[in-house]
């Protein structure tokens, strides 16, 4: 009888170590994997950022090189915009000669704006700017870095000797 009661004892403790340590490699287990996953997804967030900045920076020095080959360019970076709807912009005459496609390269601090169409390497408009933020749904806005305007850029134009226009707003 007393060997029978120490059998069953020692079995009970023997479940309950075993129950123990179940639980404690189960949670070692969820933790380990936990810490796993978070080093993966801060891995990934840090390549998606580096990686997302990086294509917009390539395509704007691109376009840089492109037009500093054709003209004489300010010496800053540039807000660069995609013009995706010019029936948007028909009303404009800065505009008059844009397709949907074509960039736009506004330098705020230069007070002047380009109209660049890569699919011909051609320069197809400059004119001068002042700069004031609103929306235009026509252009899609690409790099931003000297200046942020909310959520596309936008400027006045102002008519030269050259040019004589109503001033449009975009």
């Amino acid at each position: 009888m007393l060997r029978y009661r120490l059998a069953i004892k020692f079995y009970s403790l023997r479940k309950k170590r075993i129950f123990k340590a179940g639980i404690i490699f189960l949670l070692l287990l969820v933790f380990i994997s936990s810490a796993y996953f978070f080093l993966q997804y801060r891995k990934g967030l840090n390549s998606f950022n580096s990686s997302s900045s990086q294509p917009a920076t390539n395509e704007t020095q691109e376009i840089l090189e492109m037009v500093g080959k054709l003209m004489e360019l300010p010496h800053e970076t540039p807000t660069i915009a995609t013009v995706t709807d010019v029936n948007k912009l028909e009303d404009q005459p800065f505009f008059a000669k844009a397709q949907n496609g074509d960039k736009v390269l506004i330098f705020s601090a230069a007070q002047r704006a380009i109209i660049y169409r890569p699919s011909t390497n051609k320069v197809i408009d400059i004119t001068p700017i002042q700069t004031a933020p609103s929306a235009s749904p026509a252009l899609e806005e690409e790099s931003v870095s000297t200046f942020t305007p909310s959520p596309t850029p936008s400027f006045q134009l102002n008519p030269t000797s050259s040019a004589p226009s109503p001033t449009p707003q975009l």
